[in-house]
């Protein structure tokens, strides 16, 4: 029985909500009813949120870019200290700042998708547009917050995004790691 009232509450918010569509080949079975794919209900093109987050992603490699290239000066400036070798609390003291480093990086990418979210309208408030980013951002994707217009391409080209600049700082983390353990170990200088 509880199934059945789950499933009465899901359609009457789905028939409350403007921005969802009923798929007519799914409602004649009574079991499923999925959002169809539609065009933008409020009548803008759907190519808005699409170059939307192709500028986005510019945005966020852009920062991404210009962070890991002062990421790595900073790296080399505080590994240089005249010592051949690293010692063990300078190696874990690098280590740590250059994780917290790309942590902030991936903040403030995140953080430029969440400024667009409020700004069109689609979360109440700053505070949920960077909850939903962030989620977006690392997929995670909790699914208590979403997005019920069009702008919802907005989130999976984040997600792809996310998914990009977060593979790229794990490579830039692995090649810190390699780097600063070989120094360690006195085979190479920082």
């Amino acid at each position: 029985m509880r199934r059945d009232d789950e499933h009465q509450q899901r359609q009457a918010e789905q028939k409350r909500d403007p921005a969802v569509e009923r798929c007519p080949e799914r409602d004649n079975s009574g079991t499923h009813s999925l959002p169809a794919i539609s065009s933008n209900t409020q009548g803008e093109p759907m190519l808005v949120p699409i170059a939307l987050g192709c500028l986005l992603s510019i945005l966020t490699i852009g920062i991404h870019s210009i962070g890991t290239l002062g990421g790595i000066r900073l790296l080399r400036r505080f590994s240089k200290s005249g010592h051949k070798t690293l010692g063990i609390v300078r190696l874990i003291m690098t280590l740590c700042l250059s994780a917290l480093y790309l942590l902030v990086l991936h903040f403030l990418d995140a953080l430029c998708w969440a400024f667009v979210y409020f700004f069109v309208s689609v979360m109440p408030d700053m505070e949920e547009a960077i909850y939903f980013s962030l989620v977006t951002f690392s997929s995670l994707g909790f699914g208590d917050v979403v997005i019920r217009t069009h702008y919802r391409m907005l989130a999976a080209i984040e997600a792809m995004n996310g998914l990009l600049i977060l593979g790229w700082s794990t490579a830039l983390f692995m090649m810190t790691v390699q780097r600063l353990w070989e120094a360690y170990e006195g085979r190479v200088k920082p």
